[in-house]
């Protein structure tokens, strides 16, 4: 694992310090607060939606491409960008608080279709983005509750390294096969950038 991946807990300490994910009734109350002000502008980052025992398991793949950091951020960052290697559809709104929707099942119910409702938790321009995600409709049990994606970008020679860390898995069995089916399909999302952000 790269530097970057070995710093990942204080990274994602950050992106998550958000007050509305924090612990404890006055933080609980404050983020409230933040969500009534903030509600208007669409500001939606529920804590309460994060599994609360998660484990230390994390999926990490990386990619370097010959691409600049600027182009892989674009490819991340633009409803365009996502429609290259994930899907068409999609709302990406780059703000804290901001949809990172990704739609893969049209045909299925609203809700159901792919990662609705998930929201960006922080990025640093060019540099670092993550995002809650959500388990797919195969597993119910969990598919309400949220983990969460960092993905980093960092300059290397001839191109850029792209890292997905994915992380904030809770307990039990549908957890542990979330875990599995991530594992697989980061790997796949991954390639298929590194091959769109070199064409």
């Amino acid at each position: 694992m790269g530097r970057m991946t070995k710093s990942i807990a204080a990274v994602v300490g950050l992106a998550v310090g958000l007050t509305v994910l924090a612990m404890g009734p006055a933080a609980e109350q404050q983020g409230r607060a933040m969500a009534e002000d903030e509600g208007r502008l669409g500001l939606i980052i529920d804590g309460a939606r994060h599994a609360a025992d998660a484990t230390d398991r994390q999926i990490v793949e990386a990619r370097t491409v010959a691409a600049t950091p600027t182009q892989c951020w674009q490819r991340w960052t633009t409803g365009d960008g996502v429609a290259t290697f994930m899907s068409s559809e999609n709302s990406i709104d780059l703000r804290v608080g901001g949809a990172f929707e990704v739609l893969f099942a049209m045909q299925l119910p609203e809700g159901q279709r792919g990662s609705e409702n998930c929201r960006i938790l922080s990025y640093v321009p060019e540099r670092m983005l993550s995002f809650e995600w959500n388990a797919p409709p195969t597993f119910p049990q969990v598919r309400q509750e949220r983990s969460r994606v960092v993905v980093f970008f960092e300059p290397v020679d001839g191109g850029t390294r792209v890292e997905l860390v994915h992380l904030g898995f809770g307990q039990g069995e549908q957890w542990d096969q979330v875990y599995e089916y991530f594992t697989k399909a980061w790997a796949r999302v991954m390639d298929r950038f590194a091959g769109f952000a070199e064409a």
